[in-house]
């Protein structure tokens, strides 16, 4: 549930490079990786390239994890 007056409790969350439909199941979600913190954008051009900007940025630190 979104509440529009706060906003600290806003979360995005993404699942790069997955391609499958998950309505209806539940997702377990431990946040271990914050990419920056929250921002206003001038333009939907400029948001758009700050998201493609933010997936690199994801991608490259998960390449880097270790995972056990």
């Amino acid at each position: 549930m979104r509440n529009t007056e706060r906003t600290e409790g806003i979360l995005g969350r993404n699942l790069l490079d997955f391609e499958d439909n998950l309505y209806g199941h539940m997702l377990e979600y431990k946040p271990f990786l914050k990419i920056r913190e929250k921002q206003k954008f001038t333009s939907l051009k400029v948001l758009k390239k700050q998201i493609r900007e933010d997936k690199r940025y994801a991608k490259v630190r998960f390449s880097k994890m270790r995972w056990s």
